[in-house]
């Protein structure tokens, strides 16, 4: 497992009731259990991805470049309207 100390609240409730006093403990059937290892792995690979996408920005943040110094030819611009919203795009294309 990727980080067993971080897990979703449900796994830790749901082993706290297996553990209460005077709790008959069966066997759990093999389908719950490979189940929970599944639910284990994906928040492994959430949890992986976040990471991966925070250290990504923070490189991007350190390394970017400076502002740009010339105009870009288009333009994109939204502003809220009584109805919503108006979006509009302008430029040479």
């Amino acid at each position: 497992m990727f980080l067993p100390g971080l897990r979703t609240e449900w796994s830790r409730d749901k082993g706290a009731q297996s553990f209460d006093a005077g709790a008959t403990l069966y066997p759990e059937p093999q389908e719950s259990v490979d189940h929970v290892r599944r639910i284990y792995l994906a928040s492994d690979v959430a949890l992986g991805a976040g990471l991966a996408a925070f250290g990504t920005g923070v490189i991007w943040l350190i390394a970017g470049s400076g502002p740009s110094k010339e105009k870009s030819p288009y333009a994109f611009d939204v502003k809220p309207s009584s109805a919503g919203a108006l979006a509009t795009v302008s430029g040479s294309f």
